[in-house]
């Protein structure tokens, strides 16, 4: 076992995350969808070293996923909201992550996205966005609500 703030977690375990996370339902949708579709490319020989970790090894802490291809370095970042102080610490002290490169965080809810700019300063990390994203935001309609109406 490493002695990382973030512990790896092998795919056996990722049950227990999805558990956690169907808790936060709706709000943790993609990152659940993040572990379906990579259990479905592992599952078919097409694993690429999508690694997920949890802050000191617990799953009720969030997840910290790497996923790197060639230059492009993705990072995927969950926890619910009552969770955010372990994982801004694991972040802080983590040596797994290369702060100094080029890291995309796809799907962040606001509340996370909060907790990384409290955290940028002290990993002197410069948050970059294009203006043309906005938050991430979860949101859910009923079925017979029109399409595409009274969405801002």
């Amino acid at each position: 076992m490493s002695d990382d703030s973030l512990q790896y977690i092998p795919m056996e375990r990722w049950e227990e995350l999805e558990r956690v996370f169907e808790a936060d339902w709706p709000q943790s949708i993609s990152v659940l969808t993040a572990l379906k579709t990579q259990r479905q490319i592992a599952t078919l020989g097409l694993g690429y070293g999508f690694k997920v970790y949890c802050p000191y090894g617990l799953p009720a802490n969030g997840m910290v996923a790497l996923n790197k291809k060639d230059n492009f370095n993705e990072i995927i970042i969950y926890c619910g909201i009552n969770n955010i102080k372990n994982l801004e610490n694991a972040l802080m002290s983590t040596k797994l992550v290369d702060w100094r490169s080029p890291l995309t965080i796809p799907f962040l809810p606001e509340h996370l996205f909060k907790s990384i700019e409290k955290v940028a300063p002290k990993l002197n990390v410069e948050i970059e966005n294009d203006g043309d994203h906005p938050l991430y935001q979860v949101v859910l309609l009923d079925k017979g609500t029109p399409l595409f109406e009274n969405i801002t």
